[in-house]
C-alpha cells in the first residue's frame, strides 16, 4: 500500500497489492520489449521493482527498460528514489539485453540495486552502452546516490570521497570502464 506521496511500483510482491504487468517488464518504463521512453523523477518518494521471479527468468529494470528494452532518456532531479532491476537488470538504466540509455543524476537519494548479472545504474546483462552522469551544487545539497556497480560511460561533475574514512576519492572526469564500487556517496 501506497501513503500519500509516495509511490510504489513492482512485479515481485514486494509491496501489498502492486502488480504493474505479469512479467518481463520495468517498475517503471517500458514493458517486454519496450524502452522506457522519458522519466522524470522531481520528488517524492519512489520504489521501483522490475520484474523477478524465482526461475531465473528475464526480467525489467527497476526504472528504465523492459527485457530487451532501453533506458531511454532518465532524469533524477530529486526526492527519494529505491530502484531494484529484475534478473539481468539494471536498477536504473535497460532492462536484460538493453542499453541503458541516458541516465542524469543531479539531486535527491538514489539507491540502485542490480539484477542477476546485470549492473546497478547502466545496462543490462549483455548489453553495454550507457550515459550516465552524476552533477550535484555545492557539499551543502544532500545528494546521495548508492549502486552496486555502473556501467557504460560515466562522467562525475565533481570529484568526492567515499568510504567511512573518506580516504577513496573520485575525480571528476568520465569513466568508460564499469566500477565495482559499491558505493558512490556524493
Amino acid at each position: 500500500s501506497s501513503k500519500a506521496g509516495e509511490l510504489y511500483s513492482g512485479t515481485n510482491k514486494d509491496y501489498d497489492n502492486v502488480f504493474t504487468c505479469e512479467s518481463e517488464c520495468a517498475g517503471i518504463g517500458g514493458d517486454s520489449g519496450h524502452a522506457a521512453g522519458t522519466i522524470e523523477i522531481n520528488s517524492g518518494v519512489v520504489y521501483a521493482r522490475g520484474y523477478k521471479d524465482d526461475n531465473g527468468t528475464s526480467g525489467g529494470a527497476g526504472i528504465g527498460g523492459g527485457i530487451g528494452g532501453n533506458g531511454g532518456t532518465i532524469t533524477i532531479r530529486g526526492g527519494r528514489v529505491d530502484a531494484t532491476g529484475g534478473n539481468y537488470s539494471a536498477g536504473i538504466g535497460g532492462g536484460s539485453r538493453g542499453n541503458g540509455g541516458t541516465i542524469t543524476i543531479s539531486g535527491g537519494k538514489v539507491k540502485a540495486k542490480k539484477g542477476l548479472d546485470a549492473v546497478g545504474i547502466g545496462p543490462g546483462a549483455g548489453a553495454y552502452n550507457a550515459t550516465v552522469v552524476l552533477t550535484y551544487g555545492d557539499v551543502y545539497t544532500a545528494m546521495w546516490v548508492e549502486s552496486d556497480s555502473y556501467g557504460g560511460e560515466v562522467t562525475l561533475k565533481k570529484g568526492y570521497a567515499s568510504g567511512v574514512d573518506q580516504t577513496e576519492y573520485f575525480l571528476a572526469g568520465t569513466y568508460t570502464e564499469s566500477s565495482s564500487s559499491p558505493e558512490w556517496n556524493i
